[in-house]
């Protein structure tokens, strides 16, 4: 079975309920090798004979869930997505029986940094089809793809022409002011741990602690973020345990614990089980 846009996710009923946090994960992702750090971000193994290994480097980032150094990983690698559904299958027979019903939820389009926090912004507490209305015709007052500069060359008409509320008119032209004076630099967004893309999102407008998330998953394809704040994600919980109201934060915890490091992708599954259910799941 197909499944339908992750997007999906961003619909009236989603967004911020003011949780707390989420809980720590652990590692599981060891570290290879006898490594020195190269920069910030890249380690490098040595050899037996002391020299550095150019062809052992590994790209690495500090996961504020677990308070350890982790191999960086991303989901919009096919392998790592193939991977990444054979251990969720294995970690949890309900999830696996749910995935059966369909095919590789990742989404197969990909846009650029700004582009992906414009649709964030944009997509906020409306229907998923108004969201793609409203985004395609502010593409087109861009040219066919959002920049910074191009929302900064629209005016509050163009903007209005739109269909985009005062709230979000004002959090679009914050998110191209903020990336053309350089205060942040959404193509280098991956290279900060989740707390960095946390603190750089939530700086623009109207983007707060759910956008974030919802950008480290599909824009930088974060394998282990759980936005528990999300409310269809909390129905996909439901769906999948078999109860007909959303379970309680610390029940959805542990049933993701077995998850770990993979809740992205599981989350895609429950999104799917909630827009797209298999016959057998449907409420009566």
């Amino acid at each position: 079975m197909s499944v339908p846009d992750p997007w999906g996710s961003l619909r009236p009923s989603f967004g911020p309920a003011a949780l707390g946090p989420v809980g720590r994960s652990q590692p599981v992702r060891a570290i290879p090798g006898n490594l020195r750090r190269v920069d910030l971000f890249t380690w490098r193994s040595r050899s037996p004979s002391g020299t550095n290994s150019p062809t052992a480097s590994a790209s690495i980032w500090q996961s504020p869930q677990c308070g350890r150094t982790m191999r960086a990983t991303t989901l919009h690698d096919p392998d790592q997505r193939a991977l990444a559904r054979r251990e969720l299958a294995r970690s949890d027979p309900r999830l696996a029986a749910a995935m059966r019903h369909y095919d590789d939820p990742w989404p197969t389009r990909r846009r650029s940094a700004i582009a992906t926090l414009a649709r964030i912004l944009v997509g906020q507490q409306i229907s998923v089809n108004a969201a793609a209305t409203i985004y395609g015709r502010l593409a087109a007052r861009c040219g066919g793809q959002i920049t910074a500069a191009g929302l900064d060359q629209l005016g509050e008409t163009d903007l209005h022409g739109c269909g985009l509320s005062r709230q979000k008119r004002a959090g679009l032209k914050d998110l191209s002011t903020r990336t053309l004076d350089g205060r942040i630099n959404p193509g280098q967004l991956w290279r900060l741990d989740d707390e960095g893309v946390r603190n750089a999102v939530t700086s623009v407008r109207g983007l707060g602690p759910w956008s974030a998330e919802i950008y480290m998953m599909f824009g930088l394809g974060r394998p282990d973020l759980l936005p528990l704040d999300d409310l269809g994600l909390r129905a996909g919980f439901a769906r999948l345990l078999g109860r007909r109201k959303p379970p309680a934060p610390r029940t959805m915890l542990n049933t993701a614990r077995p998850w770990r490091p993979w809740r992205t992708l599981a989350c895609l599954y429950l999104w799917a089980l909630l827009d797209n259910p298999p016959a057998s799941t449907e409420k009566t």
